[in-house]
């Protein structure tokens, strides 16, 4: 075999390890994008699930102020950094259901974290019915 076929050779096998390696790299960049996608995706859902509770623990905590005091209005709740993985900010407002004065609407609104760009809101509202005071 002359020099000049063993060259040959070698380039066409240099070229195909050349092309392996570019295989190889597209599809771990492939992986990567897709890990760091799926990472994403896992703390927007984590965030909007704390907000969920945090939903919940405003209307539990709205519910249990207006038992002890009827004129509640509701108030702006912080919780500290310490206390999550980040500041949230819930926000309860209560307010009498027109027509109805022994109902209240509560609307409560969860932040968290507090940043700018990558927060979590939820907010819902229900209607209450106020202990009257008759017993039954």
């Amino acid at each position: 075999m002359s020099s000049r076929c063993k060259r040959k050779r070698r380039g066409v096998i240099l070229i195909g390890v050349f092309l392996c390696l570019m295989a190889v790299v597209l599809i771990n960049t492939s992986l990567l994008r897709s890990t760091a996608l799926e990472r994403r995706q896992l703390r927007t859902e984590s965030r909007l699930i704390q907000c969920n509770w945090l939903v919940s623990s405003g209307m539990r905590r709205a519910v249990k102020k207006l038992r002890k005091q009827r004129d509640y209005g509701g108030e702006q709740w912080s919780i500290p950094e310490s206390t999550l993985a980040g500041q949230a900010k819930v926000d309860i407002l209560v307010q009498t259901v027109s027509g109805q004065p022994n109902q209240r609407r509560i609307s409560v609104q969860a932040q968290y974290p507090i940043h700018p760009v990558s927060r979590a809101v939820r907010k819902k509202t229900w209607i209450v019915q106020l202990d009257t005071g008759a017993k039954q």
